[in-house]
């Protein structure tokens, strides 16, 4: 699971395999900054602005 978090996130898989718990690092993801998806949005929201 916690790979998985670390996609869901934006990061690569085992970003945060560093010798933490996996109760660990899953919170660590809960608490991560995602900025992909909202840059992806912008995006869009920006061509079409221009459209």
């Amino acid at each position: 699971m916690p790979d998985e978090l670390d996609q869901l996130q934006g990061f690569p898989k085992g970003w945060t395999n560093v010798g933490m718990t996996d109760k660990q690092r899953a919170f660590c993801m809960g608490n991560a900054l995602i900025v992909g998806i909202p840059h992806r949005i912008g995006e869009v929201i920006a061509r079409r602005a221009k459209a």
